[in-house]
């Protein structure tokens, strides 16, 4: 799998910048996670300019939270490329980062929140199964996008 690119940061340092990916064989995309809020913010910072980041709140002990972490690493297979295409997933374990979901106003797990431009442009509490799941997804995708969505 290629590299992208580091970027210099100012005061010093490289930071590689998110972008979407997908294993290369088994067409699963990989969620990155954050372990804390410098982390958080440091990785809105870094998408590039219309690029969906989907931050993922998660817990261990929640069943319906593993259900989906299962699904969201099949996007690609069940939405169209050019949503997933532009999609970064990122997972954030509100037992490991109390912090970041108390900011973002977290009630509900698991919650999808979206993010384009480092702001907020959706949420989603993400508890349905199957296909359901994944229309809710490109529902919310494409309202990220700026799309008219009925």
């Amino acid at each position: 799998m290629a590299k992208a690119a580091a970027v210099k940061l100012e005061g010093g340092g490289t930071k590689t910048p998110i972008r979407a990916i997908t294993h290369p064989r088994t067409n699963v995309k990989e969620i990155a996670s954050v372990s804390n809020t410098e982390e958080f913010e440091s990785l809105l910072g870094l998408a590039r300019p219309k690029q969906v980041v989907a931050i993922w709140f998660h817990a261990s002990w929640c069943r319906k939270c593993k259900y989906i972490g299962t699904r969201l690493k099949r996007l690609d297979e069940h939405l169209p490329a050019y949503l997933t295409n532009n999609l970064v997933v990122v997972s954030v374990d509100v037992n490991q980062v109390a912090q970041v979901p108390q900011r973002q106003k977290i009630k509900d797990l698991p919650t999808i929140q979206f993010f384009v431009d480092g702001g907020v442009v959706g949420s989603y509490v993400a508890n349905d199964r199957g296909e359901a799941f994944y229309a809710n997804m490109e529902k919310h995708l494409r309202a990220a996008l700026g799309e008219d969505v009925e």
